[in-house]
């Protein structure tokens, strides 16, 4: 969660980036799942999904690829 930025103010949340699925506003959640005339206002805190993942990894992933270190994890000796 953050809070909105000045060049914010005024855009529809859903054109944001990294993914916005609500907004806080004077203390209540506004619900991003249903589409509605919602545009972000001075004070607002996003709510917002990011891939946090190495850039390797978020690579592979766009690509379609396992990234390494991704397959089957051993244990005790066993796969």
């Amino acid at each position: 969660m953050r809070s909105a930025e000045r060049h914010e103010v005024g855009r529809p949340p859903r054109e944001l980036d990294p993914l916005v699925i609500a907004l806080i506003r004077q203390g209540r959640v506004i619900s991003l799942v249903e589409p509605t005339n919602v545009t972000v206002e001075t004070g607002d805190t996003l709510v917002y999904v990011r891939d946090d993942s190495s850039p390797p990894a978020r690579l592979a992933r766009q690509a379609g690829k396992k990234p390494l270190g991704a397959g089957p994890v051993s244990v005790l000796g066993q796969r």
